[in-house]
């Protein structure tokens, strides 16, 4: 555990499981805090807020940059869900204080190595990935950061301050959490792609790809980042003359590019850490399970065998981990099979990418259910994926008749609106036949009619799950 000065007050903004955990983490280092959040209060976690007023520190309700970042102030961490434009981050400096994210004070409060992932899609499932490729290994790995899947909901300072020595900290990576880094430095660092997301703020792409770029900014000679060398963004990012040693993935061709590479030659998955190294065989693509189908896995499975074996997993437990990947909640999750239909739950899916990229990766026709909370993003390219993959579309939430006007005005008509979800749900099992698939893609965010991505996959699996009582 590093030593940390902190004199003065640490003023911790958001009360939600990232600035609950930094504040009980500042506490243990000796720190005066205060934590605010916007509230209401009945939105917070009222045991987390609990242990924070216990241990000492001081919790306020507000949105008055005053009373968040009161007088005496030498330092804020900021929760990611916080914009940099809100008026308590801009008064915090105006006054010189820095600004911490959850991350940067995690990696300050540790000396154990952290292997983090950042980019649009594939960021779970490549984090799952290396976490199992490490512990096959024998590696000691805490899965940690913005992770999504079920069972792990761990921020990274939490991890941080429990992690023994020996261990390695696997982090799932956003850009809002690298906004405010400033000396955070992955031993081994990745971006699996940059495309279009979070337009609702940032200014632009090329905004969004400079957060995502961050993840690199503060690396030494002797730490790794690993790039996508098929994404327009990641090919901008790794051009930049980088301390890290960089490694380019690439599921199309071998990249030639500066630095080492992962790529598929002779239907095998492959990887040359440096351009001096003798390459190594992980496995063959025909060995990946149903729960790495389609071409973007290709890469979320070079992703995390590049960056394990470069910190010391071993070819063959790398291999085992990917033969044996059970896949990820809410990812491409099958949840019943009925009449004939399977039902997936792809509930992760919140950008019109990731809605192609898993429609791509299906095996049988669809009824695709889709819509949410809009982002700011282009439906156009969801038009040409639902026309190849899907018998139909069943649309539902904020941004339904917006999906269902893209969609026509770019060829593809074959749309139904839907009510909400039970109903998008019965609507979506009157079209389908026996053999289809019967997929929840939403290409949208969840915060119109859930609390977040995982209560709308939860809620989808138990709507099925009483569609097969029925059926039974």
């Amino acid at each position: 555990m590093k030593h940390l000065k902190l004199p003065g007050v640490t003023a911790v903004i958001g009360g939600g499981r990232s600035g609950t955990d930094s504040a009980l983490a500042l506490l243990n280092l000796g720190a005066m805090v205060v934590l605010s959040d916007r509230g209401p209060v009945e939105l917070l976690n009222e045991a987390r807020i609990s242990q924070v007023i216990a241990a000492g520190g001081q919790f306020i309700i507000t949105t008055d940059p005053e009373q968040a970042v009161p007088a005496g102030t030498n330092l804020v961490v900021v929760s990611p869900g916080v914009p940099l434009s809100s008026p308590i981050i801009l008064r915090a400096r105006a006054m010189g204080i820095p600004v911490w994210s959850e991350i940067e004070l995690g990696a300050r409060v540790s000396d154990v190595p952290i292997a983090a992932i950042t980019g649009t899609n594939g960021k779970t499932t490549s984090t799952m990935l290396l976490h199992e490729m490490f512990l096959a290994s024998g590696i000691t790995s805490h899965v940690c950061g913005n992770i999504s899947a079920d069972h792990v909901k761990q921020t990274l300072v939490a991890a941080a301050w429990g992690a023994e020595a020996g261990s390695i900290l696997t982090a799932e990576i956003s850009s809002f959490q690298l906004e405010t880094t400033q000396t955070f430095a992955p031993q081994a660092g990745a971006i699996t792609n940059v495309t279009p997301d979070h337009l609702d703020r940032y200014a632009n792409m090329e905004q969004y790809a400079e957060a995502k770029s961050r993840i690199f900014s503060s690396q030494t000679e002797d730490q790794w980042a690993v790039l996508n060398a098929d994404n327009f963004y990641c090919r901008q990012i790794g051009s930049r003359p980088l301390k890290s040693q960089r490694v380019w993935v690439s599921a199309l061709r071998k990249p030639h590019l500066e630095g080492g590479s992962a790529w598929v030659e002779n239907g095998l998955l492959t990887i040359a850490l440096t351009p001096a190294s003798q390459a190594v065989n992980i496995c063959d693509v025909r060995d990946l399970p149903m729960s790495l189908a389609g071409r973007h896995n290709i890469e979320n499975v070079l992703t995390a065998a590049t960056m394990s074996l470069a910190l010391g997993a071993s070819p063959e437990a790398i291999s085992d981990a990917v033969k044996g990947f059970a896949g990820v909640p809410h990812r491409m999750e099958t949840v019943a099979v009925i009449n004939g239909v399977t039902y997936i739950n792809n509930s992760m899916c919140t950008n019109t990418d990731a809605a192609v990229s898993s429609l791509a990766a299906l095996r049988a026709p669809a009824v695709v259910i889709a819509g949410g909370a809009g982002k700011g993003l282009d439906y156009a390219p969801l038009a040409t994926a639902l026309q190849r993959h899907a018998r139909c579309s069943v649309l539902m939430g904020a941004n339904a008749q917006e999906m269902k006007r893209v969609l026509a005005e770019s060829g593809y008509g074959e749309t139904k609106l839907a009510s909400n979800l039970a109903d998008a749900l019965q609507q979506a099992k009157l079209q389908a036949q026996p053999g289809d698939c019967v997929i929840l893609c939403p290409a949208a965010a969840s915060f119109d009619m859930f609390a977040n991505f995982e209560d709308r996959g939860t809620q989808f699996r138990n709507l099925v799950r009483d569609l097969s009582g029925e059926n039974g």
